[in-house]
């Protein structure tokens, strides 16, 4: 099976906490998965400390330092939990600070990020680009300019969250075959992004070809 979008949400905590709970109900299907971004703004520096869904504690994958005081990161977590629960992101210093979930079906789930999220900028736009190592991966990135907030979907980027900070997205699609591929985010200024190429779940020939190999070698 391929990777499907299956719903997010996004929330901007604009009063300065250190705490944001946000309800949010999890899709169906099998091998789910999600994808947080985080944004925060803080003379304490890179601040956001946690992200639960359902009291499961996703993976912290990559952290950029956009400008200043400004952070970006992205979480993964596999193993998705069914039903309506609490996505609860944690700050160490009051701040605010905005927080972006993504989920999706037959995602990897030992580790659903592959190759090593990139950090990109521009001017107007920016191309944001990776180097997968699996094919099918699908692209999931976060998109903020510092003069005009969240950026718009450009060249093969779907925005599915608009929040008041930053949009984020993905590609809406699997690239094939493995390799250096890209969305863009348009606005003005300064533009920023944060990528993460997701991986899709192993298929039973795959396994069944993995697990014929491992004899193989005995």
């Amino acid at each position: 099976m391929a990777i499907a979008y299956t719903g997010g949400t996004s929330h901007y905590l604009s009063v300065a906490g250190t705490t944001d709970t946000i309800s949010y109900t999890a899709g169906s299907g099998s091998n789910r998965g999600m994808v947080f971004f985080g944004f925060t703004n803080s003379i304490s520096g890179n601040v956001m400390t946690s992200i639960t869904y359902a009291g499961n504690s996703a993976t912290k994958v990559a952290s950029y330092n956009i400008t200043g005081n400004q952070w970006m990161t992205v979480w993964r977590l596999e193993n998705v939990t069914s039903g309506t629960n609490n996505i609860v992101a944690t700050c160490s210093a009051s701040t605010d600070f905005e927080t972006h979930c993504l989920e999706y079906t037959d995602a990897n789930q030992t580790n659903l990020s592959d190759a090593t999220p990139t950090n990109n900028t521009g001017s107007g736009s920016v191309v944001a680009s990776i180097t997968t190592s699996t094919d099918n991966c699908w692209l999931v990135s976060c998109g903020r300019s510092t003069s005009s907030g969240p950026l718009a979907a450009g060249s093969g980027t779907t925005r599915r969250n608009l929040g008041s900070i930053m949009s984020s997205g993905d590609s809406n699609g699997a690239k094939t075959p493995a390799g250096a591929h890209s969305m863009t985010w348009t606005g003005t200024s300064n533009c920023y992004s944060l990528l993460l190429a997701l991986k899709p779940a192993l298929s039973p020939t795959s396994n069944t070809s993995f697990l014929l190999q491992y004899i193989a070698q005995q």
